[in-house]
């Protein structure tokens, strides 16, 4: 459980990194590294993703129950970190 001290030393480390909802700030990048998201980023479009994917899925029963979900959103940092460490990992 957090307490006050805690909620500080948060605050306190994000008041140190730039905030993503400033005007001046570029549109999708990481708030710790300043790292601006490619155009292939499509993160901030998921609930429009998620809905488009529900609509085709509901059409396309009762013969696509068991047809595999494809991803169509793209994020930035997670997977390519995640890559990255597996790949540091095997080395």
């Amino acid at each position: 459980m957090l307490d006050a001290d805690d909620r500080t030393r948060v605050c306190d480390e994000l008041k140190k990194h730039s905030h993503p909802l400033q005007p001046t700030s570029p549109s999708l990048y990481n708030i710790i590294n300043g790292k601006v998201a490619g155009a292939s980023v499509n993160v901030h479009d998921a609930l429009q993703i998620g809905e488009d994917m529900l609509l085709n899925f509901r059409l396309s029963l009762p013969g696509g129950f068991h047809a595999p979900l494809k991803k169509q959103s793209q994020n930035y940092g997670i997977d390519q970190m995640w890559h990255s460490n597996r790949r540091q990992d095997a080395v």
